[in-house]
């Protein structure tokens, strides 16, 4: 796919001459990818795009979405977050049959060598936020799948990021309480206080009316 960044003009001039990627591929085997990615980069958004990835923090997104409400119906944008309560913020200016929501099995950031990433042995997860099912929904995901990305498709997106929501913050917590994930790895009586907190924060999920006891991973902590 033909694929332009937008960027602020900062950006743009630190993009001139490319940038080192460094890509640990966890999907089949453990392997790292490099290369020397030089994008086709512009100040603003092109209204004949046919895909929008919004992949910018939280707090960055309030300034986009007045552009992204700009774009024509035949766009489809696709917000990869891992936020589940942000419906609200986005249909202020999109309604939910514009976007799509999604939960990226990648991350990375940037270091003094350039960008460092990996793309974990799972699926990115895809969904509209009502769970309804669209026909832009099946072609986003065969695009990402054109591009050698793994993707499903799920009627559950918001249950599925709340889920995730829980299962990320207990663990930042563990390991800041531990002090540092090796040695929250090491303390048994804090890995178990670890799990029961996940445990009611998706109980505590589920009584706000989503249900994320459905989904396969959750399962397990119903067993403690």
């Amino acid at each position: 796919h033909g694929v332009t960044l937008v960027a602020r003009p900062r950006r743009r001039r630190a993009l001139r001459d490319g940038i080192a990627i460094a890509c640990l591929d966890q999907r089949q085997r453990t392997t790292v990818r490099r290369a020397h990615f030089s994008p086709t980069v512009q100040p603003a958004l092109a209204p004949d795009a046919e895909l929008v990835l919004v992949c910018v923090q939280r707090q960055q997104r309030e300034r986009l979405l007045p552009a992204l409400a700009e774009l024509p119906d035949t766009t489809s944008v696709l917000f990869l977050q891992q936020q589940w309560n942000d419906r609200a913020a986005i249909e202020r200016w999109l309604p939910p049959e514009r976007y799509l929501l999604g939960f990226p099995a990648l991350g990375g950031g940037r270091t003094t060598a350039g960008i460092s990433c990996w793309l974990l042995p799972e699926a990115i997860a895809l969904g509209t936020p009502d769970g309804r099912p669209r026909s832009q929904l099946y072609e986003v995901a065969r695009a990402l799948r054109a591009a050698c990305l793994k993707a499903d498709t799920t009627s559950g997106i918001t249950e599925l990021l709340a889920a995730r929501a829980v299962v990320r913050s207990v663990l930042a917590a563990s390991a800041i309480k531990a002090g540092g994930v090796g040695a929250l790895a090491g303390c048994p009586t804090l890995l178990r206080e670890t799990a029961l907190a996940m445990r009611e924060g998706l109980m505590a999920t589920e009584a706000r009316g989503l249900a994320v006891g459905r989904l396969p991973y959750t399962r397990v902590y119903g067993l403690l």
